[in-house]
């Protein structure tokens, strides 16, 4: 390549659009996603929690998002990476160590499922839009090649009678 040519990309690259662009961290990116899927604050408002318990509900329940992404050989060593991971994206107010994550996930279970489950569907409809459903069904897509694969791997003799039919 000749010396013109590389001094072109060299000025394109270094003052053009990219130069003008505002960088976004990753950090930030993923906080935005998080308070999109479950909103800092109002998921949990109608509820009631214990009076002395020592975290906020919509953070337990982003710790337990992001500890379940974890691909940790141990549990306590998830929660740990989880703690990271919340204190890089700016989580003050979750569970401080494993046994009360557990235990505020443990007692609170109907709760998170509850109030999880709505949001969930109403942002599943809110992102479908018009392809949320179709006459009175809801449109579901289903990997069977993921399940086959458990099922053989786990229940190989049933997974042959039944996936040889």
């Amino acid at each position: 390549m000749s010396r013109e040519r590389r001094k072109k990309r060299d000025v394109r690259s270094s003052g053009g659009q990219r130069a003008n662009c505002k960088e976004i961290d990753n950090d930030q990116l993923f906080r935005d996603l998080i308070d999109f899927v479950i909103p800092p604050s109002g998921l949990f408002s109608k509820e009631e929690f214990h009076g002395n318990i020592k975290w906020v509900p919509e953070q337990l329940a982003v710790q337990a998002l992001i500890w379940s992404w974890q691909d940790s050989k141990n549990v306590t060593d998830a929660f740990s990476k989880t703690l990271e991971v919340c204190e890089r994206i700016g989580l003050k107010n979750g569970a401080k160590n494993y046994t009360r994550f557990m235990n505020g996930l443990n007692r609170y279970r109907d709760t998170f499922g509850e109030c999880l489950r709505t949001r969930f569907q109403e942002l599943a409809e809110k992102i479908g839009g018009r392809f949320f459903r179709w006459d009175k069904w809801v449109l579901i897509a289903f990997d069977a090649l993921c399940v086959l694969h458990w099922r053989a791997r786990h229940a190989p003799s049933v997974c042959a009678t039944q996936c040889n039919d």
